[in-house]
């Protein structure tokens, strides 16, 4: 091979790198989020309405979380940072199918954020996904990248 030969191939080399080492960035993210979308899709089905009644409880670092999603189309939510007063609201929410069909996305209104991010804050409205597990119980994931999610504790 030629000098001029070496230098094309070695700079296809540093062009194909170059190109391609930003994506293998992200790599690990796209890989953990379809364990996630694998992970529901095997292990769990869509949820029925009375499977989506009951208490549930969430446990972010910062406190303690609970949900009470009643038949009527009510619920009740109870926020509580470690060692201050619990913040508690009422409220109304909706359903819909979500997650290809997997799922039932809860809207609920208005709401507490749970999140790491912004603890305590009150939104007009936020959506929950809610799975029933085939050999267990119903939960609401609330981040999939930290795991958070609400537990169905009792109907």
């Amino acid at each position: 091979m030629t000098r001029k030969g070496k230098y094309v191939l070695y700079g296809a080399v540093a062009v194909i790198l170059l190109a391609v080492l930003p994506f293998l960035a992200i790599l690990p993210f796209a890989a953990s989020n379809a364990v996630a979308a694998g992970y529901y899709l095997v292990f769990t089905r869509l949820p029925s309405l009375g499977e989506l009644n009951g208490s549930y409880s969430a446990k972010p670092t910062w406190g303690t979380a609970s949900l009470v999603i009643n038949r009527d189309g009510s619920f009740e939510q109870s926020v509580s940072e470690t060692g201050t007063t619990p913040k508690t609201l009422q409220g109304r929410w909706s359903e819909q199918n979500a997650d290809g069909g997997h799922a039932i996305a809860v809207t609920l209104s208005p709401y507490i954020n749970v999140q790491e991010d912004q603890p305590r804050d009150t939104y007009k409205s936020y959506t929950v996904n809610f799975y029933k597990r085939k050999f267990g119980t119903t939960f609401g994931v609330l981040n999939d990248d930290t795991g958070l999610q609400y537990t169905k504790i009792h109907d």
